[in-house]
């Protein structure tokens, strides 16, 4: 029994280290995470060290996720690609009725207008969500690049603090399997330690995720 808990721990450290391993890396590519919910994963692997490099840059991180609001009309973009992404999936039933509707239909002026309707929600909601997207990005990396320095600083103490997670996370791997199990998607990959297996289709922001495990 002592011998389960002991390894039902030892997993959840693992999953804890690789999950803030991505989140902060995210926060390199402006893909913002509550600092709180990262703050109560850092106390969770009990790491002192650990705790004290994320205290240094916490400040900074809260600024970056504050950002939004600083930059016209990304905050409303946001909340919109928010409801987008609820939206695009329910819509791909409608979607698909409508089609089967109308490719059965034996007469296309009998159609209803409301089956037209459904049928222009996916590819609508889809465009929008792709334009929108794209304004957010370009908005984004503009006011990025206007504020340089202002945040190379905290790119640099995020990435160093992620490469001590990866360090961290290496030195608790017992076994070949555990590196097959515990694997991370990260946006940047320059990083020491760790081995790029496949590169993603999905992406954040013009950025592929690269799915890696420590070596």
């Amino acid at each position: 029994m002592r011998n389960q808990v002991f390894a039902d721990k030892y997993k959840k450290r693992l999953r804890d280290l690789c999950q803030l391993i991505e989140l902060l890396d995210g926060f390199r590519a402006f893909k913002v995470t509550d600092p709180k919910k990262i703050e109560k994963i850092f106390r969770s692997i009990h790491s002192k060290k650990l705790m004290s490099e994320w205290k240094h840059i916490r400040h900074g991180i809260q600024k970056l996720v504050n950002l939004p609001a600083k930059i016209p009309n990304v905050q409303l973009m946001m909340k919109l690609t928010a409801y987008l992404r609820v939206l695009i999936p329910l819509s791909v039933l409608p979607f698909t009725i409508a089609t089967i509707f109308g490719l059965f239909s034996s007469n296309s002026t009998n159609i209803p207008q409301y089956v037209f309707a459904i049928f222009l929600i996916y590819p609508a909601a889809t465009i929008l969500y792709t334009g929108t997207e794209l304004r957010i990005r370009r908005k984004i990396a503009k006011f990025e690049k206007e504020h340089e320095e202002q945040f190379k600083k905290l790119r640099n103490d995020t990435k160093n603090l992620v490469q001590m997670l990866i360090y961290e996370l290496k030195k608790n791997i017992k076994d070949a399997e555990d590196k097959e199990n515990y694997k991370v998607k990260l946006l940047f990959t320059d990083y020491k330690g760790i081995k790029i297996i496949k590169k993603t289709l999905r992406g954040y922001r013009g950025k592929k995720y690269n799915l890696c495990r420590v070596m």
